[in-house]
């Protein structure tokens, strides 16, 4: 399997920097854009999750900001951690179970 093709896992913090308080228009637009692709995503506090093929996953972080620089928003900052993997596919799931099982009640 190529690399490419593997599974890539990023965390995605926008900002659309001097469009008021609200982030959560423009959140949206961009979970329309990684739901549309048939990427999975999992909202948190700070930010998104979104898992699919790396090429696809950065291809949609582009597409969100082509998109809300077209709805008249200047300046937008990202932040992205993104983790891949070649040995073996691993889901968004899979990651919180891991720690989960290792919290003790």
């Amino acid at each position: 399997m190529k690399y490419q093709e593997h599974i890539a896992i990023a965390d995605l913090s926008i900002s659309a920097i001097g469009e008021g308080r609200s982030l959560s228009p423009y959140v949206a637009k961009c979970l329309n854009v990684f739901t549309q692709a048939g990427l999975r995503t999992n909202i948190h506090a700070l930010g998104t999750n979104i898992e699919g093929p790396l090429p696809k996953v950065l291809s949609c972080i582009e597409t969100c900001h082509n998109i809300l620089h077209e709805d008249g928003v200047a300046r937008i900052i990202s932040n992205i951690r993104l983790t891949t993997r070649t040995d073996r596919m691993q889901s968004i799931e899979e990651k919180i179970n891991a720690v989960s099982s290792k919290v003790t009640p």
